[in-house]
């Protein structure tokens, strides 16, 4: 194994740089402070003194680093002599950390601003780690869609029927899981914006963004619109076909939430890919360097989608047009929680607010509150908008340095967060299955939900290993240095 020495810096940031292997090693995560370098001790954080102290770094896969930087605050695990992986607890306090790019690294609990931190447990993806709370959260989020389909199926989409309860409006509501699929979007995908203009992040390549967004996307997008405009659409028109493959289906009424009713958001999704690198750019300028500037001006950006949001779809006394609900200037606003943690965790990772103590500092409680939030979001169609606060709540629980607790615990269930690894193709599979399957061989809700629920989760997992995993392998061939793998969520999706 090739270890690395990292000199950390006077605002706790790692640079590391040193000898680089070809072959693939094992990440070890990067150390706490050693009493001396090539020993096993570690230095307690207490003992530690202010200025620039060398840490063990494990070189990372098996591309060339160079020269890496990384925040304290990330770290999953500790070199402490280059053997072996030690947990970070107790008193021990993180210098740095280099786990992008990493291959596997242990579970932790960080010491960090009074409390402890948990880092995720990982999960793999076709080569790369991701957080298994993040992942867990993706499952979470595909599988109520997945429910709210079921019973709309099921119903027939009778929406007096199923809005006349409240245990009803809960199951349909359901299909506001995908408002956290927007939210975990707008942080993932912010975070290397948020490390280049207001840490000391590098500046972000936008070619393998594209390339990265691009093989994210796009194969299982027309993979599957192939099978539904063949079986589930008699073959289309030529019209659809061009609308569809060509992302245009939310800009005519004829086309928006048909086929593939998901596939809407996946639209919505692309116009924020391209306007993010953009948005960023505006937003680092005018912000100069303070993270509190730039939430301010997503705060008002979002409030303007907010208004819009109003004006077009939930203040109106008629059917909304869908071409504006199905768009991103109304649907903007569901993607700023997300920015807005991105931009948090970078300050509370250098100073956590004196207000952040007690209840308020623990992942479990900020779960706990958003529950509520997504049930009043859930009861009234008025109150819809609220799904940006609960995914605030839920999102900033799991990425957040909070205290962590049994609840927040469970989002580390590993066949919870395998199943979010498969949570593309479920979201993108799940609704031709279940027409597939009723009402010719199941019908009633229960049991289309008993049926299709695993069967979907079985071809969402067999899709992921032959059309996903094939191409997300490609992002770490084509990329110089390996995929980018954010710190806190691991992957930009």
């Amino acid at each position: 194994m090739s270890v690395r020495i990292a000199e950390v810096g006077p605002h706790g940031v790692a640079i590391a740089g040193g000898q680089d292997r070809a072959q693939p090693t094992v990440d070890l995560g990067e150390g706490l402070v050693p009493r001396h370098r090539g020993e096993g001790s570690v230095r307690l954080a207490q003992q530690r003194r202010a200025h620039a102290v060398g840490i063990f770094v494990e070189l990372l896969q098996r591309n060339a680093l160079r020269t890496d930087k990384a925040r304290r605050v990330d770290i999953l695990g500790i070199a402490a002599n280059g053997q072996q992986l030690i947990p970070a607890h107790g008193q021990l306090e993180p210098a740095g950390c280099l786990t992008e790019r990493a291959s596997r690294v242990g579970d932790a609990v960080l010491q960090h601003g009074g409390g402890g931190y948990c880092s995720p447990a990982s999960v793999s993806q076709a080569g790369e780690l991701r957080s298994a709370r993040i992942e867990s959260l993706r499952a979470l989020a595909a599988i109520s869609v997945l429910v709210a389909h079921v019973f709309g199926t099921a119903h027939h989409y009778d929406g007096g029927y199923l809005t006349a309860s409240f245990s009803r409006r809960l199951l349909y509501g359901g299909g506001t899981g995908v408002y956290l699929f927007f939210a975990l979007t707008g942080y993932l995908l912010f975070w290397p914006f948020v490390r280049r203009y207001f840490g000391s992040g590098d500046a972000v390549d936008l070619r393998r963004y594209a390339l990265n967004r691009a093989l994210r996307i796009l194969p299982l997008y027309y993979v599957v619109l192939v099978v539904a405009m063949l079986v589930q659409a008699d073959g289309g028109t030529f019209e659809e076909w061009v609308s569809f493959l060509l992302f245009g289906q939310n800009f005519s009424s004829a086309t928006v939430a048909r086929i593939d009713g998901p596939m809407w958001s996946l639209v919505v999704e692309l116009h924020f890919y391209v306007l993010l690198p953009l948005l960023a750019v505006g937003v680092g300028r005018l912000a100069r360097g303070l993270a509190s500037r730039a939430a301010a001006a997503l705060i008002a950006l979002g409030a303007g989608s907010l208004a819009l949001h109003w004006v077009k779809v939930a203040g109106v006394h008629h059917a909304p047009d869908l071409t504006w609900q199905y768009s991103l200037p109304v649907m903007f606003f569901y993607f700023v929680p997300g920015m807005l943690l991105a931009l948090l965790r970078l300050s509370w990772e250098r100073q956590p607010p004196s207000w952040l103590r007690g209840p308020l500092a623990r992942a479990d409680a900020w779960l706990a509150i958003s529950l509520p939030v997504w049930v009043l979001a859930i009861d009234d169609a008025r109150r819809i908008a609220l799904c940006a606060l609960a995914s605030f709540l839920t999102l900033g629980s799991c990425v957040l340095p909070l205290r962590p607790g049994r609840a927040i615990s469970l989002l580390k269930w590993r066949p919870l967060a395998l199943i979010g690894i498969a949570s593309y193709s479920l979201y993108l599979w799940h609704l031709p299955i279940v027409y597939w399957l009723h009402p010719t061989a199941v019908s009633g809700f229960g049991p289309l939900l008993a049926v299709s629920l695993p069967l979907c989760i079985a071809v969402a997992v067999v899709s992921h290993r032959l059309v996903e995993a094939p191409f997300l392998r490609l992002r770490r061939r084509f990329s110089d240095r390996g995929a980018p793998v954010a710190a806190a969520a691991l992957a930009p999706q």
